[in-house]
């Protein structure tokens, strides 16, 4: 008896393409350690941009 389950299946390139672009956009973005400290060092920057625009606000919550 013959235990071996296949799948095969063929398709062009273009659905090649097409398939690893789904698959790319669900995927865990792969970074390397230099990428990811970029990606933190720009999100400390946004945080500390955002805190002085608001300085105004966020003092008076303080000082509440």
């Amino acid at each position: 008896m013959d235990n071996t389950n296949t799948f095969e299946y063929s398709y062009s390139a273009e659905r090649a393409k097409e398939l690893e672009a789904i698959r790319k956009k669900y995927e865990e973005p792969t970074e390397d350690k230099f990428e990811q400290l970029k990606a933190l060092d720009k999100k400390a920057e946004r945080l500390g941009v955002a805190a002085f625009v608001n300085r105004e606000k966020i003092v008076d919550i303080i000082r509440q």
